[in-house]
């Protein structure tokens, strides 16, 4: 009893770990979500499996975890993954004209594939200016802040170059209206 409950661990591992290579939910090269673990497998083994991070640390998971977890897979079976930029624009500015730049400038982004098409659509009225969502599809999930980064670049370009505002926060505008109001008083 006292040897069967010393080894409890190490059972429930060894077990997990055959049963991880049995059904191969995680294997060495998958991108995966586990517990706010997020991380490519480089490892598997009948003890552990390990992920390094985007942060490039290496995790190192008892397979019982990791059978217990809901592991989200980013590459298998489909690695297409959807990406979201929220943008605000100016009222000055026709939704249809943000929206076309919008999915004008995620289909510039190599890494943005064409099908399924970008899409863009209006999220709220705030008060200083409207709210819209960018979507776009890429295969390289665990590049996303790269690719956002990107695409947000390219959204600067081609608002600069359509002529569409993004918005200060109203305070800002109010507050350098009082300023220059009480500047021109001087």
């Amino acid at each position: 009893a006292v040897i069967g409950f010393a080894l409890q661990g190490v059972l429930g591992n060894l077990l997990a770990g055959m049963s991880l290579h049995i059904t191969r939910s995680v294997m060495p090269g998958d991108w995966v979500d586990m517990e706010g673990i997020t991380g490519k497998v480089t490892e598997t083994n009948w003890r552990e499996t390990r992920i390094r991070t985007m942060s490039g640390h290496v995790m190192i998971v008892p397979n019982a975890k990791v059978s217990e977890a809901v592991v989200h897979n980013l590459v298998r079976p489909n690695p297409v993954r959807r990406h979201k930029v929220d943008v605000g624009a100016s009222y000055a500015d026709a939704p249809d004209e943000v929206i076309a730049a919008l999915v004008a400038a995620a289909k510039e982004v190599e890494a943005v594939l064409p099908n399924p098409q970008p899409d863009a659509y209006v999220t709220a009225f705030q008060d200083f200016g409207i709210n819209y969502r960018l979507r776009y599809w890429t295969r390289d999930y665990h590049r996303r802040e790269q690719i956002d980064g990107e695409v947000n670049r390219m959204i600067w370009y081609k608002f600069k170059r359509a002529g569409i505002e993004i918005p200060f926060p109203m305070s800002d505008v109010l507050l350098n209206d009082y300023l220059m109001l009480v500047q021109n008083q001087m």
